[in-house]
C-alpha cells in the first residue's frame, strides 16, 4: 500500500465528508462537509488528505499550536 499525503483542496471536500461520516457513524456526509467548511480552528489550508490509488483514504487537520493553547486556556476556566 502506497499513500500519497498532500494538502487538501476544495474539490476534496465531498470525499473528506464521506470519510468523516464513515468515521463518525450517525453523522450525515452533508452535515460533515458543513462542519469541515465551518471548522472554528482550522481552514482548508490546515488540512491534509491521504490518497491510495487515486482515492481519498483519510484526512488530517493540523491546528496551529497557538490556537490550541488558546483553546486549552478557555476550556480550563
Amino acid at each position: 500500500m502506497t499513500l500519497t499525503i498532500r494538502p487538501a483542496v476544495e474539490a476534496d471536500l465531498p470525499a473528506m465528508a464521506r470519510v468523516g461520516a464513515q468515521a463518525f457513524p450517525g453523522v450525515d456526509a452533508k452535515v460533515r462537509e458543513r462542519h469541515i467548511r465551518e471548522h472554528p480552528l482550522a481552514t482548508l489550508d490546515d488540512m491534509l488528505v491521504a490518497e491510495e490509488r487515486g482515492q481519498l483514504a483519510g484526512t488530517a487537520t493540523v491546528i496551529p499550536p497557538v490556537t490550541m493553547g488558546s483553546v486549552a486556556r478557555t476550556r480550563s476556566c
